[in-house]
């Protein structure tokens, strides 16, 4: 988080936590304001521009898939999908909606030390 929220041109606005008390508690320990305790509320926000997915592999369909669904571009850790078949899925449903996505192999911790995420 705290790579994330260090990095220029962007605000780090809201998360998002398997469940409303640890969203909650993430939001109070890294001051971010809004918390949800879904990807598909966060997804919903007007406030969210930007959807990054920093998690393990196999959380990234049901985390990705909805970004894409609301129209929210996407950075998402490396590999997009946990195979091809899921990767392949996202990149088809990004390319339907027209949605911009973008797949680093790195850690979140290292986002703005590599410039990954820039304007």
């Amino acid at each position: 988080m705290l790579a994330l929220a260090g990095v220029d041109g962007y605000e780090l606005r809201a998360l998002s936590a398997s469940s409303s008390d640890s969203a909650r508690a993430a939001g109070a320990k890294y001051a971010v304001p809004l918390t949800f305790s879904s990807t598909e509320e966060l997804a919903r926000c007007e406030e969210v521009d930007l959807v990054v997915v920093t998690v393990r592999v196999p959380q990234h369909l049901e985390l990705i898939r909805p970004a894409i669904d609301a129209g929210k571009m996407v950075f998402s850790e490396w590999p997009l999908g946990a195979d091809l078949a899921q990767a392949e899925e996202l990149a088809a449903c990004a390319h339907r909606r027209g949605v911009l996505t973008a797949v680093a192999a790195c850690r979140a911790g290292r986002l703005r030390r590599f410039g990954i995420c820039g304007t």
